[in-house]
């Protein structure tokens, strides 16, 4: 991962040092991420914007760390690469690999500035295990210099958007999840860090068994109502509960004569310990029913719906 993170003499210094304080933390956010979805014992890893600094957490144990980057220096001061290779993937995108060398590939970057973006992402997928894990990851507290001014002045949708994009376009992977991590920790926004944008897929060809899935950070603490709406915006991407933030599960609609549901398939959240399940209960139990509500998400209209429950192992009813 490329960061510049220089200090020096007078007003310069101080403003790199400014810098360096939100880029250093965005990496960390990396880092986190990237505990969570490795899954793999001992994976090798593949960085396609490597730099000095270590995108990977020390606690993946990693077997093979392969770096790739623009600057031999750079590359030569990350002690973790096990290997390097200067390459600049904006235009060239052929990766120096053989088929399913890796467990990992991970790349910070904006696509707009990639010469051919789908390429790229063809390749990620050709030197993944089936069921490896590409991570593409943007902030703009890691963006450097060299990349255009139009991805840095889009906005947060369309950013995330150039991502999937990419993913769908290469037609390698399985449904890209999108992972989104914003500082809590100060309501106000008056120390607000750069927000940490990631979307991730699985190479086509795994078994399952090894699926990466991370709970997004906006779904780690109590919402409001506008935080709410918030998730629901990004649930086709997320796949996670609005709520309670818990992966949604997908749900079958079973073929009987008495079905009502015109989808073949939702998404469904089975926590009972959601805030939506629990406040079902006494929903409809002032109503004089036993029961509850379960959140269902209809990927086709991209909208949600409650669906009544008998009980907390029940599934929903038609």
């Amino acid at each position: 991962m490329h960061v510049r993170m220089e200090s020096g003499a007078g007003s310069r210094g101080s403003a790199d040092h400014q810098h360096a304080e939100p880029a250093a933390s965005a990496v960390s956010r990396v880092r986190e991420l990237a505990a969570r979805l490795v899954k793999e014992d001992a994976p090798s890893v593949l960085d396609i914007t490597a730099g000095a600094i270590p995108s990977m957490p020390d606690s993946i144990g990693s077997s093979r760390m392969v770096g790739l980057g623009t600057d031999e220096s750079a590359l030569s001061a990350n002690l973790t690469l096990t290997e390097h290779h200067v390459q600049d993937i904006t235009t060239d995108s052929k990766l120096p690999f053989n088929d399913h060398e890796f467990d990992v590939v991970i790349g910070v970057f904006p696509v707009d500035h990639l010469t051919r973006p789908a390429d790229l992402f063809w390749e990620a997928s050709r030197v993944l295990k089936p069921g490896g894990l590409f991570l593409a990851v943007y902030s703009q507290a890691l963006i450097p210099p060299r990349f255009s001014n139009t991805w840095k002045q889009a906005g947060d949708d369309e950013r995330l958007l150039a991502l999937l994009e990419a993913f769908v376009k290469s037609d390698r992977f399985e449904s890209p999840r999108v992972f989104v991590a914003k500082d809590t920790s100060h309501p106000d926004g008056a120390h607000e860090s750069e927000p940490l944008y990631a979307v991730y897929a699985d190479a086509r060809g795994g078994n399952g068994a090894t699926r990466h899935v991370a709970r997004s950070q906006l779904a780690q603490h109590a919402a409001g109502q506008q935080e709410i709406d918030e998730r629901k915006r990004w649930m086709r991407h997320t796949l996670e509960c609005p709520y309670c933030g818990e992966a949604l599960e997908k749900w079958m609609v079973p073929d009987t004569p008495f079905n009502e549901w015109p989808n073949e398939y939702f998404y469904v959240c089975f926590n009972d310990d959601c805030p939506y399940f629990v406040r079902g209960w006494d929903l409809v139990g002032g109503l004089g029913n036993v029961g509850s509500y379960r959140l269902i998400y209809d990927p086709e209209k991209d909208v949600c719906h409650a669906a009544p429950v008998i009980g907390s192992s029940a599934v929903p009813r038609g």
